[in-house]
């Protein structure tokens, strides 16, 4: 999102030798805030460079149609590629790529990693369309309200005594740091009954290790503050409470 450092590298590029590709995402998928599309396609655009944006954590779940952050930020005719995954709100298997006949003819043709796949089953693509369907219509609004509710009130339960960094999504990051933590407290969370996601380095910087809450719109108000205080408990347990 630093869009000034992106500027001081693409000034220093040789244009004329050069062909760059800006990648972005739509929902940072290890802090869980979003992605400034309008300000990094205006500045990669303006030094002639393409941006693709994954959408992966954002599809279906994120824009007034569910058609992700591209669409509630207004640029989805602008960013050149939007790439998503099958396998987070699709409940599926697969992804996808979104750009001009151009681009994904040559994908068709060059790409080694569709060349030698097959083609998705009749089954999972009916389940990819209904998904479609459903977050298209009146359910996915209400679904993404609801996601939206729940993600704002398990942020407000765990700010003030964890660090969430700089977390505005329903991906809600539990940072403790200390990279020797994340099997004991992974085996404590598992037996409390909370199934969290754990990164460390290299997926993180060192000393950045973490726990990710990922909220979906079917949680209740009681599931959630039950996670929370089990969090909160393993925080007090492994010392990285903040207040």
């Amino acid at each position: 999102n630093d869009t000034e450092f992106l500027e001081k590298v693409l000034k220093r590029i040789d244009y004329e030798n050069t062909r760059i590709l800006v990648c972005c995402e739509g929902i940072y998928s290890t802090d869980g805030d979003y992605g400034n599309l309008r300000d990094i396609i205006d500045v990669s655009h303006k030094y002639g460079a393409a941006v693709l944006v994954d959408e992966a954590h954002s599809l279906l779940v994120a824009g007034e149609n569910g058609r992700g952050v591209c669409e509630e930020q207004d640029v989805l005719s602008e960013a050149d590629m939007i790439i998503a995954t099958f396998s987070k709100s699709f409940g599926g298997v697969g992804g996808c790529i979104y750009a001009n006949k151009k681009i994904t003819n040559y994908m068709n043709y060059y790409a080694r990693s569709r060349m030698f796949s097959c083609a998705l089953d009749p089954g999972v693509t009916g389940g990819l369309i209904k998904s479609i369907e459903l977050a298209g219509g009146a359910d996915g609004k209400n679904r993404r309200k609801r996601l939206n509710e729940n993600a704002n009130y398990l942020r407000e339960k765990l700010k003030g005594h964890v660090d969430i960094g700089t977390s505005s999504s329903w991906i809600i990051p539990v940072i403790y740091g200390d990279e020797r933590l994340t099997l004991p407290l992974s085996d404590y969370l598992q037996r409390e009954g909370v199934d969290i996601s754990l990164m460390m380095f290299p997926a993180v910087p060192k000393n950045r290790s973490r726990i990710r809450a990922f909220v979906t719109s079917e949680h209740t108000k009681e599931q959630l503050d039950k996670g929370s205080d089990i969090i909160l408990r393993g925080a007090e347990k492994y010392n990285f409470l903040t207040g």
